[in-house]
């Protein structure tokens, strides 16, 4: 049939085939939109939940939570990559600037593409058991019954490693997250 000559197969195609037909359905999908009245005053934002094998091991596998983000509006938004440090976080506060709409959020993230401070992106992070978060390749992780480590990480080998602690990031990361976890045990993260 015509989704086996693109290396979609009904059964047994296993992930390369599952990957080959969501792209093969968002292309179909994004055509088709293209012909509505619509299209060319719609923002399209198109995000993974997640990488592959985000489970597993006990220490976090940053590598597998890079997914894609996609936004697309060729009417307004020129085509470009942004390769900034990006989190799921970021992306409400990115669109609601794309669209030039004024807002008040508990945002953490920012709008990566209006962003006018130069200050260090951080990263956070939920694996299994464990939080973390991570900032210039420093990854804070806390772990059950208030543990926690420093670990240095190269993205060139994707390896963790011991370091010294880092307080600062300690105490950034505990901010994080008892700030969003108050903000939502109250009701006030809307």
């Amino acid at each position: 049939t015509g989704l086996e000559s693109e290396g979609i197969m009904a059964t047994g195609g296993g992930r390369q085939s599952g990957v080959r037909y969501a792209d093969y359905a968002l292309g179909y999908f994004l055509r088709e939109s293209r012909k509505q009245p619509w299209f060319e005053d719609t923002v399209f934002v198109v995000v993974a939940d997640h990488g592959a094998r985000v489970y597993g091991k006990a220490e976090i596998p940053l590598e597998t939570y890079e997914i894609p983000l996609m936004i697309y509006s060729p009417k307004h938004v020129a085509p470009r990559q942004i390769d900034t440090l990006m989190t799921q976080i970021d992306i409400a506060p990115t669109v609601l600037g794309l669209l030039g709409l004024p807002y008040e959020a508990p945002f953490f993230g920012v709008d990566v593409l209006h962003e006018t401070t130069n200050h260090t992106r951080v990263a956070l992070f939920s694996h299994n058991h464990d939080v973390a978060i991570l900032r210039d390749n420093e990854l804070e992780v806390f772990g059950l019954g208030k543990t926690g480590e420093t670990l240095g990480y190269d993205p060139a080998s994707k390896t963790l490693t011991p370091r010294e602690d880092d307080v600062a990031l300690r105490q950034l990361g505990i901010a994080y997250f008892q700030t969003a976890a108050e903000l939502f045990e109250t009701r006030r993260y809307r």
